[in-house]
Parts: C-alpha cells; sequence; structure tokens
C-alpha cells in the first residue's frame, strides 16, 4: 500500500481520534475488498460481546486491520472520523468497517489499496438519486505567514478525492458523499482551484435528505473541497422513535503548497438500528 499518513480528527465537533492498531493480515482470498465480488454483497451482522460484527465472508488477502477510536457524545452518540495525507500520489484506498463498539466507539476497517478495475467497480456500484456539482473554488483571504518551501517552475496541477459511504446488509449503498479538489500549486502557494461534489441516498427504501452545504475554496495556504449531508430514515427500524440518522460532518479533500493532499471522512450512524449500517470510505488521487 502507498504510504500515507494517518491521522485522526473531527475538529467541527471537537472530538480525538486516533489508530489503535495498523495490522497486516492474511485471511481467505477474494471477498468484499478484491477477487470478483463488489460492494453489493452484503453482508450478514451478528454480535460478539460488545462487538457488532458485519460478516462479509472472506476477506481480500492484502489487506491491513485497522482500529479506529472514536468519541461518545453526551445522548450516548459515537462521533467517528478518520483521516489520512500524502505528499505522493495515491491511487485509490478502500476502508470498510467490519465491526463496531457502540459501547467503547471503536469501529474495525479493512483497508487495503485497490487496482483500477477495482476502484472504477466501486464506483459504479453507487446506487440512488443524487447533486453533482463542479465549479472553480472562491479564493479566500490567507491567514499567517507561509513561507519555508521552495518554489517549483512551473507551477504544476494535481487532483485529490474522497468519497465516505454507508452500506445496508442487503448490500445497498444508502448515503453518499463525494468531493474533488484540483488546485495549481507552485510549492509555497496554492494559485487556483476548482472542486466537486457529489451526494446521494436511495428513497427508494426511505432515506430522506435533511440538509447539506458545501465549501470549495481556496488560498495560498491550501483549496479544500468539503461537504456536509445529513439523512433520516423512519422505515429502516419499525416503531416510534426510531428513526434512523447518518451525518457526514464535512467529507474533505484538500490540496497543499508543496502538493500534498489531505483527506477525511467523519461519518455518524445514530437512533433506531443504526448499528445495522457498514461505513465504507476511498480517497485518492
Amino acid at each position: 500500500m502507498t504510504k500515507v499518513k494517518r491521522s485522526m480528527g473531527m475538529a467541527a465537533v471537537g472530538a480525538t481520534f486516533v489508530v489503535v492498531t495498523a495490522t497486516p493480515m492474511s485471511p481467505a482470498a477474494g471477498g468484499d475488498l478484491g477477487g470478483e465480488s463488489t460492494t453489493m454483497d452484503g453482508f450478514e451482522v451478528r454480535t460478539e460481546g460488545d462487538w457488532i460484527v458485519y460478516d462479509r465472508g472472506k476477506l481480500a488477502e492484502d489487506g491491513t486491520l485497522e482500529v479506529v477510536q472514536g468519541e461518545k457524545a453526551d445522548d450516548g452518540t459515537c462521533l467517528m472520523g478518520d483521516s489520512a495525507s500524502s505528499r505522493s500520489n495515491v491511487g485509490a484506498v478502500y476502508g470498510v468497517e467490519i465491526e463496531f463498539n457502540p459501547t467503547t466507539c471503536q469501529s474495525k476497517y479493512w483497508v487495503r489499496e485497490l487496482t483500477i478495475d477495482e476502484r472504477d467497480r466501486v464506483w459504479s456500484d453507487e446506487v440512488g438519486p443524487g447533486v453533482q456539482v463542479d465549479a472553480p473554488a472562491v479564493r479566500v483571504p490567507d491567514v499567517g505567514a507561509l513561507g519555508g518551501a521552495a518554489s517549483y517552475l512551473p507551477a504544476a496541477t494535481k487532483s485529490g478525492w474522497t468519497q465516505s459511504w454507508y452500506e445496508d446488509p442487503p448490500g445497498w449503498d444508502v448515503t453518499y458523499t463525494f468531493v474533488r479538489t484540483t488546485w495549481t500549486y507552485n510549492g509555497s502557494c496554492v494559485s487556483g482551484a476548482s472542486g466537486a461534489q457529489e451526494h446521494r441516498h436511495m428513497g427508494q427504501t426511505g432515506w430522506v435528505l435533511l440538509g447539506w452545504d458545501w465549501n470549495n475554496v481556496y488560498s495560498c495556504a491550501k483549496s479544500s473541497s468539503n461537504i456536509y449531508a445529513a439523512y433520516k430514515n423512519d422505515p429502516f427500524c419499525p416503531g416510534s422513535g426510531n428513526t434512523t440518522y447518518n451525518t457526514y460532518n464535512r467529507t474533505r479533500a484538500e490540496g497543499k503548497p508543496d502538493g500534498s493532499t489531505y483527506w477525511a471522512w467523519p461519518a455518524v450512524k445514530s437512533g433506531g438500528c443504526s448499528s445495522l449500517l457498514s461505513h465504507k470510505y476511498l480517497y485518492g488521487n
């Protein structure tokens, strides 16, 4: 896997996250992250102690197990999030939540770098109505001194993207967010940028968009394309007061003056039966 610097954070809600473990493992070949299968395979849900297991059968051999520590809000909701950064180009890194502990607010992800064909297959599986926007970024004022970086001539251009979504047990991708930033840089400053966003939900199974907003901006310090989107589903979990929620608190892709990319995918599942949903993410250049 391409070497990336992993860091956890959800600044919008003040939570702090750490990667507890990142352990290479080698289960049987095939499964949800490789071989001939796709994200439409679905999964079985079972419990093992406090852990909720999303059993997808065989997983690809060349993955890494990562355990993400979230923070519990006052209402008991687990605020989860993860991020990564790299100066080198990253093809496509794919993470699938395979276990979730609502008591300790921990999630286990199986993570691997995809081939181009695998990446395209994951993209093609996304379903549901959506809103797409592709536009020039808005210039915002610079804050603080930048300095310290060498300049490259001529300037270079690069793109980085992040997508984050939830899947239900039958294998439907029920809510989804995507952002991309494309920026021009010279080693000391970002001189221009454009961005794109997409958000979708599966209305056929009861999902409703509650609200969304998108920031598409740049300054000398960075370009940033980031989205907030919130969804709910009443029929997913029968019974009074059992509404299920998905919240994406700024799925993010940022470009830096030295060509580095920063990706983040904070996502929260809450309400009735929300532990039945498995989170996925994909990021790259």
